[in-house]
């Protein structure tokens, strides 16, 4: 998924956890060669934004203040996903959480 913002509004309506949990949500980094500068630069420019930093056709990156918390960022983003892209293999696009519950959480 290119478009970073609309990602980000699927995964948060998926399950109140990943807005609460994620709450900068996720970067979305283009393709870069593995281990290239390239892919760090573009890395360094996303983590201060971001929670978690998904890399085209590589994987993802999290950081976070202990090695649990990047670890939290991670599993709960992919529990999202996983939900997310089981509703779409099912042949249906998921409702999720209302606006209106997301302003909630993201007012908790």
């Amino acid at each position: 998924m290119k478009n970073e913002e609309l990602l980000n509004r699927k995964l948060w309506q998926m399950c109140p956890e990943i807005r609460m949990f994620v709450p900068r949500g996720i970067a979305c980094c283009p393709y870069e060669l593995p281990g290239s500068e390239a892919l760090a630069d573009r890395t360094i420019e996303r983590l201060p934004l971001r929670d978690v930093i998904l890399w085209e056709k590589h994987g993802t990156l999290a950081t976070g203040e202990t090695i649990e918390k990047a670890f939290d960022f991670l599993d709960v983003a992919n529990k999202g996903a996983k939900l997310y892209l089981m509703a779409k293999a099912a042949g249906f696009e998921p409702t999720g959480l209302s606006e209106e519950q997301l302003n909630g959480i993201a007012a908790l």
